[in-house]
């Protein structure tokens, strides 16, 4: 029972990740809640903690039986410790990385943490991102005039910056494709002229002897299209 419980919490504890985020991340980001609800005002100005996990925190913690309810904690010392509630449990999300299966993660409110490193807002508008940056950098002056505004960025040039590395390679990839693939054209006619002018001869007899010129050219043009097939099929094999 009790020791149990205690030592699903501390396992939870150690092994999922956290972020701290405002009562309307979820309406931001338009991430979908699959049970249980989402944040709300009313829990950023409440003394009672409270969480939510994703699907693979539910699955990997909680398996066979709903997380809404259980509580944990997420500090080792005692006279820091706070216990959560999990008020609802959210669909997936690739958090801290884009290149791994997402984590299991749990939010919990910022409002509600000791101490905070940094913030990242995060704002959802139908501006563009030059037309709004001024108002929101007018907005922080009015709460601190020393409060710095860095790194101002959509969340696609976000993602961009973070798979560049693997973007580099697939232009990197497609070009080196694009050569190869040239070059292999460039080899075919090379082939096919050859053997063309090795059959001079016989290709004049067949068209003496009547032969129409587009079943020539089919003839020849089929040999061509053998070795096409035959090296893509071992490309894609190789590949």
């Amino acid at each position: 029972g009790v020791p149990d419980m205690q030592r699903e919490r501390d396992d939870f504890s150690r092994s999922s990740d956290v972020a701290d985020v405002g009562p309307y991340f979820f309406q931001v980001m338009h991430i979908p809640i699959v049970t249980g609800r989402a944040f709300t005002q009313q829990d950023a100005e409440s003394p009672r903690a409270v969480s939510v996990i994703t699907q693979s925190a539910a699955k990997k913690f909680f398996p066979n039986q709903n997380p809404i309810g259980k509580r944990f904690n997420t500090d080792d010392s005692p006279d820091r410790r706070v216990w959560y509630e999990i008020v609802g449990v959210s669909a997936d999300i690739h958090f801290n990385s884009l290149r791994r299966e997402p984590d299991a993660l749990h939010f919990d409110l910022y409002r509600q943490q000791h101490s905070i490193g940094g913030v990242t807002y995060m704002v959802r508008t139908t501006l563009a991102p030059e037309a709004i940056t001024p108002s929101l950098r007018a907005a922080i002056q009015k709460i601190d005039k020393d409060l710095p505004l860095i790194d101002v960025r959509t969340q696609q040039q976000q993602i961009d910056s973070t798979t560049q590395q693997e973007r580099v390679f697939a232009s990197l990839t497609i070009g080196f494709g694009i050569l190869a693939l040239a070059l292999a054209c460039v080899g075919i006619y090379g082939i096919m002229t050859y053997t063309v002018t090795q059959r001079t001869n016989e290709i004049g007899i067949r068209l003496a002897l009547g032969a129409q010129r587009a079943r020539v050219r089919g003839m020849v043009l089929r040999e061509s299209a053998w070795l096409t097939v035959v090296g893509i099929a071992v490309g894609l094999a190789a590949a």
